[in-house]
């Protein structure tokens, strides 16, 4: 498999203009600002200078193909001014850098497109954002963490705007490669951390990371591109890399020991026996149950199981302040967050808030959606519920008009089902590593539509005019 990258059309509007607008800037940033702030900022405008030379798609691509690989690093960095600089939120900052320069110049050149409904739902809700970062800062004098959290979720935005912007041009396959180009490192490392028994251990327990910060993560991340391989296999001619390629992502699924893939198995799998029919729905159900039994009897999966079995009363739970496994512990957790925002609940906390300053023991909240509602308030939470809801959609009804990609609907949709349910129980929207590619995908499959639907628009035979009167 090649990754091949052709130009776009707004990477020579970048060379003309960009190379000296970064010259100048280098020119004064290089005199040095002092370690570490200086030399970090240095390093981000060689970057960027170098993303300008080699065009808004090569960088693109090599940030999708990388970006797995980042979390590995995430206790390497800094702080400055209330927020941690590490190599993954720096990575957040370039590409939403390097989208706000992509849509500058391309409206300078009279070359911007119209942005899709999905599009414009983020960017309200970007800006709706915006203003919670100022509602944290007046509760707890913090900029910084609702800063550091708004250019998170910006960046997933911004990941949306270019590979919408680039499938429209034609580049869909080139970014799906690049999208399973970011396998290779977080498997290699899985399988060593299996092959030579430096697993790490979570609670006690030996569980499989890869590259990812947390064995969880990497689990759902696992579950999303385990939809878009079987997909391969199934519409592949040469389906014999890809099954081995599966079954590698399995194997290291299970290894992850998340009790969130084992409640994946069950909802992923039936959705997929749902939606798809024939052999295929019989040997996605024969799969659920090989994968759900091969964890649930392995030594440290059946450990985890019955965890779950002794959890006793979530009464005596909180009562006690004691929890029995992580979801009694989850639950204990809720009920205090939920107590501890009862003065800011109708308002919210403020974006980013909740576990430095909501949490008494300063954890994330493990529900992205009883998150958004601590931060932000109910109406924050009923919009992030349309955002998602409206992501569902864009893998549904965009297909409909969408040739290249019509087969890839009910994976897509699968891989989609899952990241959401497991958001509930898990921090899932903050794990950027994991966010790129589900809406590089959604940005895929509006890109492709997009440029499709011109060409399938049928076209109508010229009107005959009638003989003017004798």
């Amino acid at each position: 498999m090649t990754l091949s990258v052709r130009p776009s059309s707004a990477d020579g509007v970048a060379l003309k203009g960009g190379r000296q607008l970064v010259a100048t800037i280098l020119t004064a940033l290089l005199a040095g600002l002092g370690w570490p702030a200086g030399i970090a900022i240095d390093v981000g405008v060689v970057l960027l200078a170098l993303s300008l030379v080699a065009g808004y798609l090569a960088t693109t691509l090599a940030i999708i193909a990388t970006r797995s690989s980042f979390d590995a690093f995430t206790d390497v960095g800094f702080a400055l001014a209330g927020m941690r600089f590490n190599l993954a939120s720096g990575a957040a900052l370039f590409v939403l850098l390097i989208a706000l320069l992509h849509r500058i110049q391309t409206w300078t050149a009279g070359q911007a497109r119209t942005l899709s409904l999905l599009e414009r739902l983020f960017k309200y809700w970007l800006a709706f954002l915006a203003v919670y970062v100022g509602v944290g800062a007046v509760h707890f004098g913090d900029w910084g963490v609702g800063l550091r959290e708004w250019v998170r979720l910006a960046s997933i935005g911004s990941v949306l705007y270019l590979s919408t912007s680039f499938a429209l041009e034609g580049h869909s396959t080139q970014l799906l490669r690049a999208m399973f180009f970011s396998l290779i490192a977080p498997l290699t490392v899985a399988i060593w951390q299996l092959t030579t028994g430096n697993v790490p251990l979570l609670g006690g327990i030996p569980r499989v990371t890869g590259t990812f910060y947390h064995s969880t993560t990497f689990a759902v991340y696992l579950f999303l591109f385990a939809c878009l391989t079987l997909w391969k296999v199934v519409t592949r001619g040469d389906r014999r890399w890809w099954l081995a390629l599966l079954l590698v992502q399995v194997i290291v699924l299970v290894s992850t020991y998340a009790l969130t893939a084992l409640v994946l198995v069950a909802v992923v799998g039936g959705y997929l026996a749902w939606r798809l029919r024939g052999r295929l729905r019989v040997v996605t159900l024969v799969a659920v149950v090989v994968i759900a039994l091969t964890f649930v009897f392995s030594r440290v999966g059946s450990s985890r199981v019955e965890e779950l079995r002794r959890s006793g009363s979530i009464k005596q739970v909180i009562e006690t302040n004691r929890s029995t496994n992580s979801l009694t512990w989850r639950i204990w957790h809720w009920w205090l967050l939920w107590r501890q925002s009862r003065d800011h609940r109708w308002v919210g906390t403020g974006l980013g808030t909740a576990q430095p300053y909501v949490s008494p023991i300063h954890y994330d909240v493990h529900s992205d959606f009883l998150r958004m509602f601590v931060e932000t308030g109910p109406l924050g939470a009923t919009a992030y519920v349309g955002l998602l809801l409206m992501l569902f959609r864009t893998f549904r009804s965009q297909t409909q008009r969408s040739v290249e990609l019509d087969s890839l609907g009910p994976y897509a949709r699968a891989g989609t089902l899952g990241v959401v349910a497991a958001s509930i129980t898990d921090n899932m929207m903050a794990a950027t590593a994991l966010q790129y590619y589900l809406w590089c995908l959604a940005g895929i499959f509006i890109g492709t539509s997009m440029r499709e639907a011109p060409e399938s628009r049928p076209v109508r035979p010229a009107r005959e005019e009638s003989p003017p009167n004798q």
